[in-house]
């Protein structure tokens, strides 16, 4: 069933690279992603829902903000920058 799955996803690859005018040469990797990087985010998965199951939060890293930039360029402002993000004139 794996080598019929893998068949199938090797050929639509081989129709999308000849669309896409792409190296054939590259296909190579998509044995190597199935193989190893498809193991290892099986991993990830299998280790994000056991820490969900035991019910302990995912800390997320959080930049604190104070409000402190300074300005690299001479002559800017920050009115200028603010005015630039928003789309309007100064």
């Amino acid at each position: 069933m794996y080598g019929l799955f893998f068949l199938v996803e090797l050929s639509s690859s081989v129709i999308a690279f000849k669309l896409d005018r792409e190296r054939m040469r590259l296909l190579w990797w998509l044995f190597w992603q199935r193989l190893a990087y498809r193991q290892l985010m099986y991993l990830v998965l299998f280790k994000s829902l056991l820490t969900a199951a035991q019910g302990i939060p995912a800390h997320w890293v959080k930049v604190q903000r104070t409000g402190k930039v300074r300005l690299r360029y001479e002559g800017a402002s920050i009115e200028g920058l603010r005015c630039a993000s928003e789309g309007t004139a100064p």
